[in-house]
């Protein structure tokens, strides 16, 4: 295990900062040494993955980041079900799906970040989501290694009972249906072109709110176009917060509060954030 002190860390929105204590670890063993390490020392955690789908905000982070971007990188296929490691992405899983002929991660084609990111928050896109693949989810903790069956798994909109529980994915088996590598193709090839007609190319941590048709409500709202500093809400999706240049956490939170009170005042409804935010 490799551990550095007020190490930079960086997300897909484009923003630096340091955290306390960076772990870059090899093995699955690294990772409970470093589960260890925190408890002893009274430290919070957090997974961090491509960066994808946080917002970091301060200038130092408090506690302990295990990084598992460049591990967790194996995978096994039986018939239809196919067994991925963590730190796979999901856009890689996506194509790893379509080389063996196995239908049901097309939604996923460049949708950044990993797969235990992905099952983490139940991602989804095109009216599909990964939680309906889910059969088994393997989960670490100090002593061990644990297998959650699907009955003992919950899925909903952007979330499931291991968001909440804090729990962190090792590995995940999805069951997936044999189809044509053609239909397959032309299905991705289809969501890939959506995609790019729909969604903003500056860097973004993703979609910014996880209730149905936020896009469509900030839009209403008249916020497309608002700036802070250089963090701006999409002119393209209005779900999105884009960096413009050289924008800071706290610019997208407090673009993210304007949001939020907006919906609130003048349609009454709680916007809920999708993204995670790193203090």
């Amino acid at each position: 295990m490799y551990l550095e002190k007020h190490a930079l860390i960086e997300n897909s929105f484009g923003v630096k900062s340091r955290c306390e204590f960076l772990a870059k670890t090899e093995s699955i063993e690294e990772i409970m040494e470093c589960l260890r390490f925190a408890k002893e020392n009274n430290l919070k955690v957090n997974i961090l993955g491509r960066g994808t789908n946080i917002l970091i905000c301060n200038n130092e982070i408090v506690g302990l980041i295990i990084s598992i971007n460049n591990n967790l990188s194996d995978y096994s296929i039986q018939d239809n079900i196919i067994t991925l490691q963590a730190g796979i992405g999901l856009s890689e899983a996506s194509k790893i799906a379509l080389k063996n002929r196995l239908s049901g991660l097309e939604f996923a084609e460049g949708i950044p970040g990993t797969i235990g990111g992905a099952i983490f928050g139940n991602a989804g896109a095109f009216g599909e989501i990964i939680g309906t693949l889910v059969q088994k989810v393997k989960i670490i903790d100090i002593e061990k290694l644990i297998v959650k069956e699907k009955k003992n798994l919950q899925f909903s909109h952007r979330q499931s009972n291991i968001e909440k529980n804090r729990e962190i994915i090792i590995e995940v088996e999805l069951k997936l249906e044999k189809k044509n590598k053609k239909e397959i193709q032309e299905k991705m090839s289809l969501f890939r072109e959506i995609k790019k007609e729909t969604q903003p190319k500056e860097r973004s941590a993703g979609c910014i709110f996880k209730n149905n048709q936020a896009g469509r409500i900030i839009d209403e709202l008249g916020l497309k176009g608002t700036k802070v500093g250089d963090a701006e809400i999409s002119e393209k999706h209005a779900n999105f917060i884009v960096n413009k240049g050289k924008a800071m956490g706290s610019d997208m939170l407090k673009l993210i509060e304007i949001i939020k009170k907006k919906a609130k005042k003048e349609k009454n409804i709680d916007l809920e954030l999708e993204i995670s935010i790193l203090k």
